[in-house]
């Protein structure tokens, strides 16, 4: 009973802008973070977390003993561009991948990283989940 009582004010604590319009792209499926760099500097804090994208461009960011919080995510496969928002606020960034292998590079704000080292904001690796 507690822990369903911790669940919903974290879903409902996490409102998402109500003009951020989710993509259709092949990120969907489970993420687990392999690195995480912010700053330019490493971040162990990701260790154990994981992203669960939807193709509908919603999903749940969920760090290592937290139930999760729900997200928007917006992708443009041509441009490269990753779009994330949750908790009310929205970062751009960058996004590829490799095999089974995603990078993504989030910015301050509005401002979109060029490069994959989380020197302005943020840089993940992450390994999809085989189901």
């Amino acid at each position: 009973m507690n822990a369903l009582l911790l669940v919903v004010p974290l879903a409902l604590a996490a409102p998402v802008p109500k003009d951020f319009k989710p993509a259709n792209t092949p990120l969907d499926g489970t993420w687990a973070f392999v690195s995480a760099t912010v700053g330019g500097n490493p971040d162990t804090s990701y260790d154990g977390a994981k992203w669960e994208l939807g193709t509908d461009g919603k999903g749940v960011r969920q760090l290592r003993n937290d139930t999760g919080t729900p997200v928007e995510y917006k992708a443009d496969p041509k441009a490269k561009t990753f779009d994330w928002a949750h908790s009310g606020s929205t970062w751009a960034g960058i996004y590829e991948i490799k095999g089974d292998t995603l990078r993504v590079a989030l910015g301050s704000g509005d401002i979109r990283p060029t490069d994959f080292t989380g020197q302005s904001g943020y840089a993940f690796t992450m390994k999809k989940v085989k189901k």
